[in-house]
């Protein structure tokens, strides 16, 4: 007597036309919880020693000094992360503006390590 098999389930259906909305949600969802995360790993330092991260140009200028400053954008962020979630559209371009000044703040950092060479150069292994 040979065995008797079960028919396998059906696998469930994805209907192609849910999927970029479902997507998009995931990628919105992402987009909300990174800032707010990041923002309260500057509160807690759990993740990340954010200190090393600012550039001492930009903590000479924070009255109160870099924790301060990093608290203040942890602040900003988990604000950001929460707008994002509620109303992505608008915010779009302050993040655009957040992104190049971490970019520029990276840029003094990097510098600071690497004097006379371009800073991404070894980051990258592109020399100096």
């Amino acid at each position: 007597m040979g065995q008797v098999y079960d028919e396998p389930e059906a696998a469930p259906v994805v209907r192609a036309e849910k999927a970029p909305k479902e997507a998009h949600l995931a990628w919105r969802f992402a987009l909300a919880m990174v800032p707010v995360v990041a923002g309260v790993d500057k509160f807690l330092g759990l993740l990340v020693n954010w200190d090393h991260y600012l550039a001492p140009l930009v903590a000479a200028l924070w009255p109160g000094g870099g924790q301060i400053l990093i608290m203040a954008i942890g602040g900003a962020e988990i604000a950001a992360g929460i707008w994002v979630a509620t109303r992505p559209r608008v915010l779009g371009y302050v993040l655009t503006a957040w992104v190049l000044g971490m970019a520029a703040n990276f840029y003094l950092v990097s510098s600071r390590a690497w004097p006379g060479e371009w800073p991404l150069g070894k980051l990258f292994g592109l020399g100096g």
